[in-house]
């Protein structure tokens, strides 16, 4: 009798020990760090005089994310995003806006950005310690930022720097992750993903041009609308408190 009350003492454990955090009506509340690891883009770029310029954009980005939300059903949460975002972007140009030349170009920006996500967890009847989530997430964001490069033709070489106004973002994907509790109502959530986002933006740019030959150099401005779609793979670590309303079990 001993022995089989030490058994479904053991089972027990295996269970999460307070399912009512999983309940409908539980709040969801933590914060979310993901970093993209790699990604690449396609960048139009247009022109004042009607010239053009493909690129290849190699980007890493780090984004903090406090999440509030709740659970609709035992298994779905529904939350809100409210984010902080750093992109370091890498961009390596053909261009056929006057004459044949390569370029490399990189920007830095930071943006706040808000939007929805829908967290599906995965049990049958009973919450496990640890249980397997599906989510879905979307964002729009503004912000601001400041760009750099350097480049050359067969007649000469240049250097340019200047800022970046009025970033207009969003971003929508998911992510495959678990969810392990530590505690009752303390979970960490690890998760891989993938996301696509759009970004408009308004440079404002200047560039000093040396001439290969005599040595001699012009500055002038370099003014562009630059439109960059991105789709790349992502991770994230995250902690949340799932607690339940004054009153409730």
């Amino acid at each position: 009798m001993k022995k089989h009350l030490l058994v479904a003492l053991l089972c027990s454990a295996g269970m999460f020990r307070a399912s009512a955090q999983t309940q409908k009506g539980t709040l969801f509340v933590g914060a979310s760090v993901g970093t993209t690891t790699y990604s690449q883009s396609t960048n139009d770029y247009s022109y004042p005089d009607g010239g053009t310029k493909d690129a290849v954009t190699h980007a890493y980005s780090l984004s903090m994310t406090p999440q509030v939300g709740v659970f609709v059903t035992n298994h779905l949460v529904l939350a809100g995003n409210l984010g902080v975002s750093y992109t370091h972007n890498r961009t390596t140009a053909n261009n056929t806006e006057t004459s044949p030349s390569s370029s490399i170009t990189t920007t830095n920006s930071t943006t706040v950005d808000l939007g929805p996500m829908l967290r599906y967890y995965f049990y049958e009847s009973r919450p496990l310690r640890t249980m397997l989530y599906l989510q879905a997430q979307g964002t729009v964001g503004i912000g601001a930022g400041n760009t750099t490069g350097s480049g050359g033709s067969p007649t000469s070489t240049y250097t340019s720097s200047g800022t970046t106004s009025g970033i207009v973002t969003w971003t929508g994907g998911g992510y495959l992750g678990v969810t392990h509790w530590i505690r009752p109502d303390i979970g960490i959530d690890f998760g891989l993903g993938y996301l696509h986002s759009y970004e408009h933006s308004d440079v404002t740019n200047s560039t000093v041009t040396t001439n290969s030959t005599t040595g001699g150099q012009t500055t002038k401005p370099n003014n562009y609308t630059l439109g960059t779609n991105t789709d790349g793979f992502t991770a994230l670590v995250a902690f949340h408190w799932y607690l339940r309303p004054h009153g409730k079990a």
